[in-house]
């Protein structure tokens, strides 16, 4: 996959504009909301840096001497929570990989020049099911029924673990940080949007207007997206490589619980851990937190 043509490079062009449109607006919903609670997220973005330092230095261990070390960051995303500069220094090679990659590349471009060059960026969308999953969107429908109707049948077809992308060498270091559980939410404020624009409904994600079977096919589509990650984590990494898989699970608003299921209870048996798992809380606003499990794998044998 690498090559020495460009440091950036668009493999799969987004084509629908509500898929183009939302992606990148989340990316800018994340940017600011680093840089308008910078003061609350501290401890996570050190939690973050310090977990992801932790695993590439086990990956940077396991590598042949005189072989270029290789490292993979997929939804790299503004690069507030990666250690970017520390990854550089230290790898040979590091592909940062998002499918909105304007923040990506002014993390890039603040690297000083020497580290600059080892980093490249491609735009991907990792899922590899973005305009399978809105193109419908395209249609005109006479009711919000009909609409979600259509999106839970398209829902129901789609198979990720057939659509993700394929890469060619594999890295010795791959980092999904926060990654896995933002595929779901983010096709499900595809369809809110839209919804929006169209019948004038309220934006939540619930209520009387929203219906059954739509929820249910996008919840079943978002397991299979989360699978899928996982397998394109562990067609990634090389035999010996390390994978640090970071997710985020219990999210509070207003101090109010909502259970969610632990990342590692996700993994089924395909990895095996290095190390213990890292946890700590993740302070997104005055008013609404989270947990985060960090894990150092490798592929089960």
């Amino acid at each position: 996959m690498h090559t020495n043509e460009s440091p950036e490079r668009s493999i799969v062009p987004l084509e629908h504009r509500v898929a183009r449109e939302t992606f990148a607006g989340l990316s800018d919903g994340l940017y600011a909301g680093h840089s308008q609670f910078s003061e609350l997220r501290e401890n996570h973005l050190q939690a973050s840096h310090k977990t992801i330092e932790a695993a590439a230095q086990m990956a940077l261990d396991r590598v042949e001497p005189g072989n270029t070390a290789r490292a993979i960051i997929f939804g790299a995303g503004t690069c507030a929570d990666i250690p970017l500069a520390r990854l550089a220094a230290s790898f040979g090679h590091t592909t940062l990989v998002d499918v909105s990659i304007q923040y990506t590349l002014q993390a890039r471009d603040s690297l000083p020049m020497p580290l600059r060059s080892k980093v490249e960026v491609v735009a991907q969308d990792i899922t590899g099911i973005i305009d399978e999953a809105t193109a419908w969107m395209a249609h005109p429908f006479d009711s919000h029924h009909a609409y979600l109707s259509c999106a839970a049948n398209v829902f129901a077809g789609i198979r990720p673990c057939d659509k993700v992308p394929k890469f060619e060498e594999p890295y010795d270091f791959v980092a999904s940080h926060l990654v896995h559980d933002q595929f779901g939410p983010s096709l499900a404020r595809i369809v809110r949007e839209e919804a929006y624009k169209r019948f004038g409904f309220a934006r939540s994600s619930s209520g009387a207007h929203w219906h059954d079977r739509y929820w249910r096919e996008q919840k079943a589509l978002d397991d299979r997206l989360q699978q899928a990650h996982f397998d394109l984590l562990a067609d990634t990494v090389n035999s010996s490589g390390v994978v640090h898989f970071a997710g985020s699970y219990n999210f509070r608003y207003n101090d109010q619980p909502r259970a969610g299921r632990r990342p590692i209870d996700l993994l089924g048996g395909r990895f095996a851990l290095l190390s213990e798992p890292q946890e700590w809380q993740w302070r997104l606003t005055p008013g609404r937190l989270c947990d985060v499990a960090a894990y150092a794998l490798q592929v089960a044998e």
